[in-house]
């Protein structure tokens, strides 16, 4: 089982198995943001940051739709997934987080 509570920034996964993890949303900078400026965004696991994220370095203060995804083997649950933000300066909007349940571990 998969559960969001309204208002959490947690992700509980509380089953086995293999997850796909999708983070999709729209960043801008700031306006007061010197330029260029990078942003890191990764997914964290249990408070531990994991191998699945992605930098963006913005040249102008356009947005940008910025996307990551990975797969995650939860072998002991539960796992608690989140993201987190590296570098402040930027605004975010029509932020997902889709996290799927592909199988069990081989």
């Amino acid at each position: 089982m998969i559960t969001h509570s309204i208002n959490s920034p947690n992700v509980v996964i509380s089953g086995t198995g293999i997850y796909q993890v999708l983070f999709n949303g729209s960043v801008a900078p700031l306006p007061n943001t010197t330029l260029p400026a990078s942003i890191t965004i990764y997914l964290t696991v249990n408070g531990s940051i994991s191998s699945i994220g992605i930098t963006q370095t913005f040249t102008s203060l356009e947005t940008d739709t910025i996307s990551f995804q990975g797969l995650i083997e939860v072998d002991n649950a539960p796992v608690t997934l989140n993201v987190l933000v590296e570098n402040s300066g930027f605004i975010f909007s029509s932020i997902t987080l889709t996290v799927i349940r592909l199988g069990n571990i081989s």
